[in-house]
């Protein structure tokens, strides 16, 4: 049981993730995703992301790493494994792209000085259009700013929204139109 001493149950409805997608792109599928179609907050609480619906603040690190008994915890919510869930996190590529070694959730300087550091994008991403209209699913890799192009459909990756030209990522918000 995690730290709140809440009991974990599974969520109703399960959606296997697409390879190669980031934490908070499944997510955003979750929440959109039928038959569940629920608020993406209401996954969050559930998951341990967010204390409360009124507050609404990501635990530091979100989509970047997080600690092995919450990364489980998630895992029995979510119904998948905890390596799958441990694949979606940039923390995936530590060791091999990334360095986290000296990374601190507790710093919020922490996440920006290691964002600047490891040449990684926490707010955006780059994206390639066809994928995304095939599956709707944000790809980890894109998050890398040294990834520009897409090898299945052999294409660079767009970094803005054509319409309104704001950074792209995986929210509502910064989505291309």
């Amino acid at each position: 049981m995690n730290e709140t001493n809440r009991i974990l149950r599974p969520l109703p409805s399960r959606l296997l993730p697409i390879d190669g997608e980031s934490l908070p792109s499944y997510f955003d599928r979750l929440a959109a995703g039928s038959p569940l179609s629920v608020p993406l907050i209401t996954i969050l609480l559930r998951t341990g992301l967010v204390d409360n619906e009124l507050t609404r603040n990501l635990k530091s690190g979100y989509g970047v790493t997080m600690p092995a008994t919450h990364l489980e915890d998630v895992a029995v919510v979510l119904r998948l494994p905890p390596e799958s869930i441990q694949s979606m996190l940039l923390s995936h590529y530590d060791g091999v792209a990334l360095d986290l070694s000296d990374l601190n959730l507790e710093d919020p300087s922490s996440l920006r000085q290691f964002a600047l550091r490891e040449w990684v994008y926490l707010i955006g991403s780059h994206y390639c259009p066809a994928c995304l209209a095939e599956d709707q699913a944000w790809r980890l890799d894109w998050k890398l700013p040294f990834t520009f192009a897409c090898e299945h459909h052999q294409a660079l990756l767009n970094d803005t929204c054509p319409l309104c030209t704001r950074r792209a990522g995986n929210s509502t918000t910064t989505a291309p139109h």
